[in-house]
């Protein structure tokens, strides 16, 4: 079948409005939030309901979520953070092709006005400047994981201040592109002392604020390689208190900075996966000690 007139219009718009999605990535006038997760894809889904007809407005949408997959590429983050923003672009997508679509069916087809086109691309310039000046910038968080051990603080302590190797199997996560840490070298056990952590995908150097030999560590992540532009892990503190049937818990605490919007879908997100990366050291850890 010959794509129409309408297949055209909304594949034509799309990459349009991804194009602009692009500009506003690269010069910076809009971040991670509000207008490339939701206004941008509900604007993209909104012009497929207007113009497609049957069957190619799913094209249509297909069209729109490789359009913001390729955004996103462009604007130079990894596989995986591209995954993990898919199904908030798709929700968002479908949100605006119904709208369009009952627009669609409520106005007169034969008055094609250019407002139907021109108040979306509006939005998206509208919003940008408020997002840009009156939503805030980075937002801090934390996460933590907690494990018992049958053995004494002072071991754990010291198997977890500096690891030789890091050679379990990978999480699903990790698997899908999240950085995955392969070892942690220590230059000095003091205060401004230095844990270098090597990651396949480059290193983290953090530096010792605090610590008590068998208790507590805090740490500053001072310098990263790891390319993730809308977040920055700030602290990394492990503790650990000796329990009265001679076993230990050790808690890791990491702190970060985000500027992900839609907060209610990104604080999920950043919560299982940061979790499932102290859950990664924590096995490796249990299987270093159950060596002792």
């Amino acid at each position: 079948m010959k794509p129409s007139r309408d297949f055209w219009i909304t594949w034509g718009i799309t990459v349009t409005l991804a194009l602009v999605g692009v500009i506003l990535l690269f010069t910076k006038l809009a971040a991670y939030g509000i207008v490339i997760f939701c206004i941008l894809p509900t604007v993209i889904g909104f012009t497929t309901g207007i113009y497609s007809r049957k069957f190619l407005s799913y094209l249509g949408i297909i069209t729109g979520l490789l359009c913001i997959f390729l955004l996103l590429i462009g604007a130079g983050e990894g596989i995986f953070c591209i995954l993990m923003a898919l199904p908030v672009v798709f929700a968002f997508v479908a949100l605006g092709y119904l709208l369009g679509f009952w627009v669609k069916k409520n106005r007169d087809s034969s008055k094609d006005s250019p407002k139907v086109i021109v108040l979306p691309i509006l939005l998206i310039i509208l919003s940008t400047i408020g997002e840009k000046f009156f939503a805030g910038s980075e937002i801090k968080n934390s996460v933590s994981t907690s494990l018992t051990l049958p053995y004494p603080k002072e071991i754990i302590y010291k198997k977890i201040i500096a690891v030789d190797t890091v050679d379990i199997e990978k999480n699903i996560f990790q698997k899908m592109g999240l950085p995955t840490p392969r070892k942690c070298i220590l230059t000095e056990e003091k205060i401004g002392g230095l844990r270098i952590c090597e990651f396949e995908e480059g290193k983290i150097i953090e530096t010792i604020k605090e610590l008590k030999s068998g208790e507590l560590l805090r740490m500053q992540i001072t310098s990263s390689d790891i390319t993730m532009s809308w977040l920055r892990f700030d602290e990394d503190i492990y503790t650990i208190k000796a329990n009265a049937d001679n076993t230990s818990t050790i808690t890791r605490t990491t702190t970060f900075l985000s500027e992900l919007k839609p907060r209610f879908y990104w604080n999920y997100i950043e919560g299982i996966t940061i979790k499932a990366e102290q859950e990664f050291v924590f096995r490796n850890l249990e299987k270093d000690l159950s060596k002792k």
